[in-house]
């Protein structure tokens, strides 16, 4: 996201035409990579949070690309752009942007922390796993398996009765 920017910024500053038409190719490179990210983003974010999420970062990205392109496009055109375009127009777009994503991964770290805290209170409430002198939460489905066959746990079998 910052890069993007960065990028658009040097395409509507510089007069090189053949250094602008390799940002556009990296350009090109990276959207198509982030296309992917994205798809297997979409595959995790199964509850409701995540999608209002990612349906900000997208209509924040979409405010982003709509403005980086009217720019770039009237650039390109040879159009006088106003010289607080990049100030008022491009990093506010960009801001917004960059914030969205933010807010996802704030709300990542906070899903994070509290599996993290929720493993630690099962750890700590779990039951000993045979021969082992740790405790482990997944050990409280081996009486139903009949045996200690969580992969945590080495495959130890159940104790003789």
């Amino acid at each position: 996201m910052v890069l993007s920017s960065a990028r658009a910024e040097t395409l509507l500053e510089i007069d090189n035409p053949a250094y602008a038409a390799r940002i556009e190719a990296d350009r090109k490179t990276t959207s198509v990579r982030s296309s992917e990210v994205r798809k297997r983003l979409d595959e995790l974010a199964a509850d409701a949070e995540s999608q209002a999420l990612f349906d900000a970062i997208d209509k924040a990205g979409n405010g982003f690309r709509t403005v980086r392109d009217d720019l770039v496009t009237r650039r390109k055109a040879s159009e006088a752009l106003p010289p607080d375009a990049i100030a008022n127009q491009l990093r506010p777009a960009a801001d917004a942007y960059a914030a969205a994503v933010n807010k996802l991964a704030e709300f990542q770290r906070q899903r994070v922390a509290e599996a993290r805290e929720a493993a630690a209170r099962s750890e700590r409430q779990g039951t000993r796993c045979w021969r082992r002198a740790r405790w482990w939460a997944c050990c409280s489905v081996w009486p139903v398996l009949g045996c200690c066959r969580v992969p945590f746990c080495g495959l130890w079998p159940m104790p003789p009765k």
